[in-house]
Formats: C-alpha cells, sequence, structure tokens
C-alpha cells in the first residue's frame, strides 16, 4: 500500500513541468518516509502569467500524503475562479480546509510572476511559510521574510499577507520547505537558515537546473549518517 501511494502520489507531485516564457525553474522533491508530506504545484499552466503553490501538510507518512492529494487539488481549481491574487487564492484555500484537517494545517506560499514593461513582477502570499532566498547580479543575497500569518486551515476571517517584488532578468528565487533547514547531523545539531543562505550563495554560478539537487546534496553531507526526519523539497526560479 505504502508503495502504491508512493506511486500515486509521485505522478501528481509536482506533476508534469511546463516551461514558462517568464522564467526557467527547477524542482527537487524528497520524501522522508515513502510519501511526503510536502505539496508543489504549478496552477493554470496554459496562461502567460506563471504561479506556483508551495506547501508543507503537518505531520509525516500515509496520512500527511494523502491530504496533499487533497490540497494540490485546491490549489489547482481554487486558482481559476474570480480573483486571482496569491492571498485571495490562500484565503479561499483556508476556508475549503477548515472543517477536513482535523488536528492539522498546511504552510504554504503561493507565487504569481507577471511580465512588466521593465521586467517582471513577482507577488506573493504565504501562510506560516514566511523565508525565502532572493539573489540579484551583483548583490548580496537577500533573506525575504514575509509578515507572520496562521497556516491554512487554523483560522476563520482571517487575512494574509500580500507582497511584491519587481525582478529582472537574472533575478533568482530560491524556495523551500522546512525540511531543508531543520536537518539535524549526527549530533543533533540542525542544518539552519544561515548554512542553506551560504549554500545559495555557493550555488550562485550553477544552472538553475543544477540548484535543487546542489542544496539538497549540501544537506546530504551535513547530515551523514542521521536519518533524514523530514520531507525535503525546493524551487528555484530565474527570471528570463
Amino acid at each position: 500500500d505504502l508503495q502504491n501511494a508512493r506511486m500515486v502520489q509521485s505522478l501528481l507531485i509536482p506533476g508534469k513541468l511546463r516551461g514558462s516564457r517568464l522564467v526557467r525553474f527547477a524542482v527537487a522533491y524528497e520524501p522522508s518516509h515513502g510519501v511526503s508530506g510536502d505539496v508543489i504545484t504549478f496552477p493554470r499552466p496554459d496562461e502567460p502569467e506563471f504561479r506556483f503553490f508551495l506547501g508543507d501538510v503537518c505531520g509525516h507518512g500515509v496520512s500527511a500524503g494523502i491530504y496533499t492529494i487533497l490540497v494540490k487539488y485546491l490549489g489547482d481549481r481554487l486558482s481559476r475562479e474570480d480573483g486571482d491574487c496569491p492571498d485571495e487564492i490562500l484565503l479561499r484555500m483556508n476556508e475549503a480546509l477548515a472543517d477536513v484537517l482535523p488536528n492539522r494545517f498546511v504552510t504554504a506560499m503561493y507565487g504569481l510572476f507577471t511580465r512588466t514593461e521593465n521586467g517582471v513582477r513577482f507577488r506573493i502570499s504565504h501562510a506560516a511559510h514566511p523565508v525565502f532566498f532572493l539573489l540579484r547580479e551583483e548583490k548580496p543575497l537577500e533573506t525575504v521574510r514575509l509578515p507572520p500569518s496562521p497556516g491554512l486551515g487554523l483560522l476563520q476571517n482571517t487575512s494574509l499577507p500580500l507582497t511584491e517584488k519587481d525582478l529582472q532578468k537574472g533575478d533568482r528565487l530560491v524556495f523551500f520547505t522546512d525540511g531543508l533547514e531543520e536537518a539535524l547531523n549526527e549530533q543533533g545539531e540542525e542544518f539552519g537558515l544561515e548554512r542553506l543562505a551560504g549554500l545559495v550563495e555557493e550555488s550562485s554560478g550553477r544552472t538553475v537546473e543544477d540548484v535543487p539537487n546542489f542544496l539538497l546534496e549540501g544537506i546530504r553531507k551535513f547530515s551523514r549518517s542521521a536519518p533524514v526526519m523530514d520531507d525535503q523539497s525546493c524551487l528555484v526560479f530565474e527570471v528570463k
């Protein structure tokens, strides 16, 4: 049953990756327990804008994995309703998940890339998933910390922050689930956000396609023989 669950999940998440006229991107998706509690999807791939959803269902194992299918479905379906700002979509997901996640919640990011006259505008909203990295050419790495917000499925009648960034060709964004920064080594020490930021800086000379696996390999070297306790997912984008 576990093997079948993993097979079905691997077909759906992240699903078929399509190209984009706005960004190059690459994905790493590593379950810790056969099936993953992490969710990656790319809603509305037929449109000139480019969207992504990255989420993490609280918990591990098959039960969390089952909920990822529901979360992916909602992320795709609710993206097609009127009002397509990332915060609006996450609020619709929050309402839909309120009664179907007993003793669980989902941390999430929803991002939207749109072409402008001077480059690309990036809008992002999140639910208890507040950090990503922005690497611009000839500038130091920026650790972007978004305003605090609750996880999906926890609170009704809430609000979620919306943040905008104007991007130029060559700018990179790196998103990840907490399995990367919370990875442990044999002494029980966490990898941590600072080490992860250092790895992202080291990856700047690599192609986008190489970066996710480069980051996970760096974490594996740190952890050595320590067991992997959480799913590890990573998304990297570079503006065309």
